[in-house]
């Protein structure tokens, strides 16, 4: 059964833990505090070395990364191409596996776009108005 590492706080971790939510997946979620700075400890550095979470254990496997955990489970349990299409296409006719492919490339590009753009661009606005605000005041 696979393991998921994450916290609630951590949008990306949020976003698994939904997908394993909402389709009953047999997933282990064990909870890795980040406010009590547990995926700093060894014992979890010894999991995920990179010390992120989300972060899925499944046998010999060591998935991070929210997007690659989600697909791979997808994958897994052959879950509905809303989450992560197939790009084997329903059938062996090479059009069906080429329209399949191409769903498949179009599904990618918006989420790299997603993470690589809009996530980015989100995490540094709440930093500079919210938290970085806190912590030196208006006038820094």
């Amino acid at each position: 059964m696979p393991n998921l590492y994450m916290d609630m706080m951590s949008q990306p971790s949020r976003a698994c833990y939904i997908l394993c939510k909402k389709h009953g997946l047999p997933v282990d979620v064990h909870m890795i505090r980040l406010d009590k700075a547990e995926h700093r400890k060894p014992a979890y550095l010894q999991i995920n070395p990179l010390g992120k979470v989300p972060f899925l254990v499944d046998g010999e496997l060591h998935l991070p990364e929210s997007v690659a955990i989600m697909a791979y489970l997808a994958d897994k349990y052959n879950l509905p191409d809303a989450w992560h299409p197939s790009s084997s296409g329903s059938s062996s006719s090479s059009g069906e596996l080429a329209a399949a492919q191409q769903r498949r490339a179009v599904y990618e590009a918006a989420v790299q776009w997603l993470q690589l753009t809009v996530r980015f661009g989100c995490t540094r606005l709440l930093f500079h108005s919210v938290i970085g605000e806190r912590r030196a005041g208006p006038f820094g």
